[in-house]
């Protein structure tokens, strides 16, 4: 792994240099390495004011200076903070280079979960870092080779879809599994469709099923929209539209699109519900919103 993640860094310094170069980022990109007893307290309180505490609203004008003197002074967790921040325009103007340049800092000290997102920047080509497939499959290899189980799960959907590697399902299949044992309920619902689907390993309805029900129990909204078609289709199981449409709204809330969708299908179709045209036009714009092509193309 010290090998690894002195690669690393002579890689990504190249990668982002050139989409970092008018960044203001916070950072100098210099570590000073405090006493973990001084970044602690530095992290603690920049937490309690990102998530807010005892009733009070979060304060991100006084958490996001904590996390800049943090990430400059070498904690690695620091910077990962940050960079969400910056990625998803949280109490900061919206700022994908600077994400970039704050994931490059977590992983070159170490932070597993600083290179999953940026090889997740370079994956799916967003703004701020050069798409690299090759890259990313490079930075999501060694970080779940390090046990990270966010990278397995990306690198098998490249696997899956033959995306910046040779298409292979049983390579894909094996790292969701890697995934899944590891505790990361997404992992267990990509395993799940494999086994539904038979790509990659023996068809196994009954193991589909297994999966997709872990994988919604612990909060994956993939995870519920699949038990939930299983359900309304009584694939396996005794058909049961209402416990289809309890799923699909637990995947909905979830933040899932196509959770949002198949209720949006339901009212729309009047399908263990009365007909809704209304309530099926507000599905399918809060999927659009999330994000799923099926809900924008029913939202036109």
């Amino acid at each position: 792994m010290h090998t690894f993640w002195l690669m690393a860094s002579l890689m990504l310094s190249t990668l982002v240099g050139c989409a970092m170069r008018n960044s203001d980022a916070p950072s100098s990109g210099v570590s000073v390495q405090l006493a973990p007893s001084e970044t602690e307290a530095i992290m603690g309180e920049a937490e309690r004011h990102y998530s807010g505490e005892n009733g009070q609203a979060a304060d991100y004008a006084k958490a996001t200076p904590l996390f800049e003197q943090a990430c400059t002074m070498g904690d690695s967790t620091g910077c990962l903070r940050l960079g969400d921040m910056y990625e998803a325009g949280i109490g900061v103007t919206k700022d994908p280079p600077t994400a970039a340049k704050l994931y490059t800092q977590a992983c070159e000290q170490g932070q597993a979960n600083g290179c999953n997102k940026l090889g997740r920047m370079m994956h799916q080509y967003g703004p701020g870092v050069a798409g690299d497939l090759q890259q990313a499959v490079t930075l999501f290899s060694n970080t779940c080779d390090g046990g990270d189980p966010n990278s397995c799960t990306h690198l098998g959907r490249m696997h899956e879809r033959g995306i910046g590697v040779p298409k292979d399902p049983q390579r894909a299949a094996t790292l969701f599994e890697q995934a899944c044992d590891a505790g990361l309920a997404v992992g267990c619902g990509e395993l799940g469709l494999m086994y539904r689907t038979g790509k990659g390993v023996t068809e196994d309805l009954q193991k589909a099923i297994s999966l997709f029900t872990h994988a919604c129990d612990a909060g994956d909204p993939n995870g519920c929209n699949y038990l939930g078609r299983i359900y309304k289709d009584g694939t396996g199981v005794t058909k049961d539209l209402q416990k289809a449409i309890g799923l699909y709204t637990l995947a909905c809330d979830a933040g899932g699109g196509a959770g949002c969708t198949n209720l949006g299908l339901m009212h729309k179709n009047g399908t263990g519900v009365a007909k809704d045209p209304a309530k099926a036009a507000s599905f399918f714009k809060q999927a659009c919103d999330a994000g799923d092509p099926m809900g924008c193309m029913h939202n036109n």
